[in-house]
């Protein structure tokens, strides 16, 4: 995953974590916490996806007529 990705999810949920402490649904040593689980979270998926897509462009390829080499 992109550091520049990485680094605006995990201000975002910096930014979402403060507004809770606020509010009194967590504590504040929760924040750095959750954003962590957060981010862990969010780049299982993102390489899932990745993963994914990669396959079937694999499986096309596969399938895919082969194509004569330019002259």
């Amino acid at each position: 995953m992109n550091i520049l990705v990485q680094t605006l999810i995990r201000q975002g949920m910096i930014v979402v974590g403060t507004w809770l402490v606020t509010k009194g649904v967590i504590q504040d040593g929760q924040v750095e916490a959750l954003a962590g689980i957060g981010i862990a979270v969010v780049a299982f998926i993102w390489r899932y996806v990745e993963i994914r897509l990669s396959k079937k462009k694999l499986d096309a390829a596969i399938v895919a007529p082969a194509q004569p080499l330019p002259k």
